[in-house]
């Protein structure tokens, strides 16, 4: 549940609601540059439905419910079930489940359309039921053809931030009665688990041996949700073992590296890695939020606030991440 009685909270839900990263109609870009947004991102508005849902059920202000509607309207409009990618010629496996949770979230808290937005939900639900293969789901559908060159390119493959879907097959399972989706989700999970090193950290996928925070803590969240809802320790446990992981390679300034331990990607990348060093700020977020779910690592949370604090830019967003050479 969401409320706004933090000064901090306040700033944010202002941000959420009136800042150029709502274009209208309940769609957001992807991102804002010298006030004006980029083009509207699937992903990011279907988060918005869940965020704007949870806001009303806080507050019971009429005007986050109305932004949930007019968010999850858009997204009905140009998906139908599954949600396309920004260039519409494909579709997305987790942008979908982001859509189906954000739809169930919405039902609970809109009784006028409940049966609206589940019947949406399910379709999109059994979509996303029909890609599943080999214990896990392609990013994309179709799948691309796949070069030497991109197979770092994680959200174009499978991988650990697929995790995360088992948490909208748990709760269609649960809205829908249909046990198929909870058997779905289980080997979903079981597929992380066998990713999952001896020191906590969740791999990328299969073919690559580093990890990538930003996926690695959307695995985590699927994990410790699942485990929640399931009652069952071994996702509980692993999703610990991952938090406390990320507790373990915070930087002392509360940021994060992007991949660990090496980067993978271009010979560019790989070089200006080398002589520049890069803070994310998706990291450090997402951690937050699951070790306050977990109740740790209250110390390193105090400290991944400050760094966002610290690097929060005037007009109230984040910059995607902060790349400098020593103290530059």
């Amino acid at each position: 549940m969401i409320t706004t009685s933090d000064p901090i909270q306040v700033e944010l839900e202002r941000w959420f609601m009136d800042s150029p990263i709502h274009v209208g109609n309940g769609a957001y870009a992807t991102s804002v540059e010298d006030g004006r947004p980029s083009e509207v991102y699937p992903e990011i508005t279907a988060y918005a439905i869940t965020v704007a849902a949870l806001l009303y059920a806080g507050t019971q202000d009429a005007k986050y419910l109305d932004r949930a509607r007019s968010a999850a309207e858009y997204m009905l409009g140009i998906s139908d079930p599954a949600v396309p990618g920004v260039d519409r010629s494909t579709y997305y496996t987790f942008d979908t489940g982001i859509l189906i949770d954000g739809l169930l979230t919405l039902a609970e808290h809109d009784q006028t359309h409940r049966d609206r937005w589940i019947f949406h939900a399910g379709r999109s639900l059994e979509w996303l039921a029909s890609a599943f293969t080999d214990g896990t789901f392609p990013s994309v559908v179709p799948a691309p053809a796949q070069r030497r060159s991109d197979r770092y390119q994680w959200h174009l493959r499978q991988s650990m931030h697929l995790t995360k879907l088992a948490i909208p097959l748990l709760k269609g399972a649960a809205a829908l009665g249909e046990s198929s989706y909870e058997r779905t989700a289980r080997s979903l999970l079981d597929w992380a688990l066998t990713l999952q090193a001896d020191d906590g950290r969740l791999r990328i996928n299969g073919s690559t041996p580093s990890t990538r925070l930003h996926p690695h803590c959307y695995a985590l969240e699927g994990l410790v949700v699942s485990g929640a809802i399931l009652d069952e320790p071994v996702y509980t446990n692993a999703a610990r073992r991952g938090a406390l992981w990320l507790a373990g390679v915070q930087d002392q300034d509360g940021s994060f590296p992007q991949w660990w331990p090496v980067r993978y990607g271009s010979m560019r990348d790989r070089v200006l890695d080398r002589v520049t060093r890069l803070r994310v700020t998706d990291a450090p977020s997402q951690a937050m939020r699951i070790w306050k779910v977990l109740g740790i690592a209250h110390d390193e949370c105090a400290k991944a606030e400050r760094f966002l604090e610290g690097v929060r830019q005037e007009q109230g967003g984040l910059p995607l991440h902060v790349r400098s050479i020593g103290p530059v």
